[in-house]
């Protein structure tokens, strides 16, 4: 598949084919540390998912040591259960132990973590956040200019989100960084390593600053970085083997329902007929966990466009065909890396469409509002398109769950653009 990408400044056009990826390659971690370790050694996070919020650790060590306490309120300390234990490629053990709803504070090793709320109101999210290097394509990585991930989490984190949405693709470092110094030294294919450079460092300020509900992308499928996703991310236990497909599920987060869809796998064009029949499968689930007010996250746009002329996403749009889902009002996605927004007349029965794909990958190429051209049969009747690195926070208006207003920051904090979100309409400017 081709596409076109743009520098941060969105000026230059680079054109590019998607290669094969490169063989792995073995690392070498630190000795087991002590359960006392420093904070800086290991990664404390909150997931929220289908059972709930999940307090999560990870541990770098090269072989299985016990887990460390959680301490909620102020119960006696329970002891977290491995969720995933260190292997070649991830010499990290993963402890986790969910949080239950009536819980107001909660630690591990005294390194506090954030608590969900039981009715969010000011939601974060972002998408596209890793460091591209993938053949001729090496984004600078260690110019916080040209990938300013670091950066756009330390600001998104004084925001002081409920909730964070990550819609997807966090794993980015493909290949071997060759061409580019201002990415030498770079880590590269699915390995620890490459995660904690690509996603938990620079995100560790958001990661203690509110849980995340966590989306998985085409860069986690099972070619790519399906071992890290689902020893890292998953809510759910760590599967065996790495599977195609992951089941939906509901995430109840105050005044909205929250449905999470697995479309990492889901071609852009063409729509292969066995994946058609998959994800029909799904939306039929779908059907079934959506409530009044519900927003679906899923990386992939179902109804968007990637360039002027290029609608997607052919196989969601073919599989959700004649299912109806009249308690969807936004779908939440990343995949096309920009921001974007589009929105459909009311007769087309159809919910609007956020694309938050601005997170810190190399930026696609920004093309003029798209409005008035037809995706799957309805025209657009709402388009705003920007090719700029940031986040989106939206935010409830008079406590009413219908209504939103989105505020589109820039990596240094600054608001470059604002959505009011009604129902099924959305209007950014």
């Amino acid at each position: 598949m081709i596409f076109k990408l743009a520098a941060g400044s969105g000026l230059a056009v680079l054109t590019f084919a998607l290669i094969m990826l490169p063989n792995r390659s073995p690392i070498v971690a630190a000795d087991p540390q002590p359960l006392d370790r420093p904070a800086a050694s290991s990664y404390p996070f909150v997931i929220w998912g289908p059972d709930g919020a999940i307090a999560r650790i990870a541990i770098p060590t090269q072989t299985p040591i016990p887990c460390p306490n959680l301490q909620l309120n102020n119960s006696p300390p329970q002891a977290m259960q491995i969720h995933a234990a260190p292997t070649l490629n991830f010499p990290v053990q993963v402890c986790q132990l969910g949080i239950p709803k009536n819980v107001t504070s909660a630690s591990i090793n005294q390194q506090p973590l954030p608590i969900p709320k039981a009715n969010p109101k000011n939601f974060l999210v972002i998408g596209d956040t890793g460091c591209r290097i993938e053949g001729n394509l090496q984004q600078s990585c260690n110019n916080p200019q040209q990938w300013p991930f670091a950066q756009l989490a330390q600001s998104a984190a004084m925001v002081k989100p409920d909730l964070v949405i990550h819609v997807g693709d966090y794993y980015y470092r493909e290949g071997q960084c060759s061409k580019n110094p201002d990415c030498a030294g770079s880590p590269y294919g699915d390995q620890w390593v490459t995660w904690e450079a690509d996603l938990f460092k620079p995100a560790r300020p958001l990661m203690a600053a509110a849980p995340w509900v966590v989306i998985r992308g085409n860069h986690e499928d099972c070619k790519r970085g399906g071992e890290g996703w689902f020893h890292l991310l998953d809510p759910r236990p760590k599967p065996a083997q790495c599977p195609d497909y992951t089941d939906p599920y509901a995430v109840p987060a105050g005044p909205l329902n929250l449905v999470v869809l697995d479309s990492s796998l889901a071609a852009d064009s063409k729509a292969p007929p066995a994946q058609v029949q998959q994800y029909r499968t799904q939306f039929q689930t779908i059907a079934k966990l959506t409530k009044k007010n519900t927003w679906l996250l899923t990386h992939r746009p179902i109804w968007a466009f990637a360039t002027a002329t290029n609608p997607l996403n052919d196989t969601l749009q073919k599989a959700v065909k004649d299912i109806p889902l009249p308690g969807i009002q936004q779908v939440l996605s990343g995949h096309v890396h920009l921001f974007a927004s589009f929105s459909f007349r009311a007769s087309d029965h159809r919910p609007a469409q956020l694309v938050i794909g601005h997170g810190g990958t190399l930026l696609n190429y920004a093309f003029p509002s798209p409005q008035g051209k037809i995706i799957d049969g309805a025209p657009v009747d709402q388009a705003f398109v920007l090719s700029r690195f940031g986040f989106l926070t939206l935010q409830t208006r008079n406590s009413t769950p219908k209504n939103w207003t989105g505020k589109a920051y820039d990596p240094t904090g600054t608001v470059f653009a604002t959505c009011e979100l009604d129902g099924r309409t959305t209007i950014c400017r």
